[in-house]
Formats: C-alpha cells, sequence, structure tokens
C-alpha cells in the first residue's frame, strides 16, 4: 500500500514521519498518501478495490468497510502495523500507513 497507485487515482500529497517521543510519549512512525479520485469513478468503488489490493499484499481484513463513514482498517503484525484507507470529499482517497515498532 505504500507503493501502489490503484488506476483512475492521480497522488496529490504524500508525507512520511518517523518515530520520535513528544513529551515522553511515543508518536509512531507514519505515511499518508491523498489520491485524487478521477471523475468517472464512484468512490464506493474505489474504497473496496482499495481494500481488495490491501489484503492482497497481506493486510488483515479486521473490519468490514464502514459504508457511512466510507473507511476501512487492516493490519499486520510483526511488527505491528495498521493500515486505514478512506473517502474523504467523495473525490479524494486517504491511505494512513502507521508502524507500531520502536526498535
Amino acid at each position: 500500500m505504500a507503493t501502489l497507485t490503484p488506476p483512475g487515482l492521480i497522488e496529490s500529497s504524500r508525507s512520511e514521519r518517523g518515530f520520535r517521543r513528544s513529551l515522553g510519549k511515543p508518536s509512531y512512525a507514519q505515511l499518508r498518501r491523498k489520491f485524487t479520485i478521477a471523475d468517472d469513478l464512484r468512490p464506493e468503488e474505489v474504497l473496496a478495490e482499495a481494500v481488495a489490493a490491501a489484503i492482497a499484499a497481506g493486510w488483515s481484513d479486521e473490519r468490514p468497510i464502514n459504508d457511512q463513514l466510507q473507511t476501512w482498517q487492516g493490519s499486520k503484525v510483526d511488527p505491528h502495523r495498521t493500515c486505514s484507507v478512506t473517502v474523504l470529499d467523495r473525490r479524494e482517497v486517504m491511505v494512513l500507513l502507521t508502524n507500531y515498532d520502536v526498535a
């Protein structure tokens, strides 16, 4: 999911942040990618395809797609990581990867 660009989507922004501590509390490493959805695609289909790609890449299907919020979350273990895919405004999708390994 860190390198995948689904068909019909254009990466509009990307940001990375490494592990750090703020006031003694951990702030885990994250990769955030935002994509613009092409006008001829339906956001629901884009979300379903992104979730299918994540599951095919080995992310566990923790929860079903939340149709009301247009979001999904999966995880991997060893090291513990999460992946969330969210439709933001019907024209944009965000993929957020978080690595909880502090080593």
